[in-house]
């Protein structure tokens, strides 16, 4: 009987030891499956920040866009009128992109500068397409 007894033994540890196996197993891909899940959250956040940093970036833009038209007008004032500013016009000629700058106030003050080269870098102000508002 001592045989018997041994044989089941002998099967339950077997079982057991499997089942200990099975367990480590099963514990080793937990860990990973968590470590690829704090990667995914982490690129899920960090792109969440980078969408709300870009829509703050966005909503400063705006603002300082508002600023920095105000502060333009400012600074291209008429000289000859002092109550409108002079704006770009761009004309696109066979030579090139020339600019020309002129009063917006066009019922009272007809103040405009020669054409020059049109350089993007270099040429700051208002700029008005040609022919946006039907006159030029």
């Amino acid at each position: 009987m001592s045989k018997g007894r041994s044989l089941s033994s002998r099967k339950e540890l077997d079982d057991l030891q499997r089942a200990k196996r099975e367990i480590d197993k099963l514990k080793k891909q937990i860990s990973s499956l968590r470590k690829q899940l704090k990667r995914v959250d982490l690129n899920r956040y960090h792109d969440l920040r980078d969408l709300v940093e870009k829509q703050h970036r966005e909503d400063n833009e705006i603002v300082n866009d508002t600023n920095h038209e105000k502060q333009l007008k400012e600074a291209w004032r008429c000289h000859k009128c002092s109550t409108g500013y002079l704006r770009i016009i761009l004309i696109p000629r066979l030579d090139g992109i020339f600019y020309l700058r002129k009063c917006s106030n066009m019922d009272e003050c007809n103040n405009k500068t020669p054409a020059k080269r049109y350089d993007k870098v270099k040429v700051r102000g208002i700029i008005e397409e040609k022919g946006e508002d039907g006159a030029s």
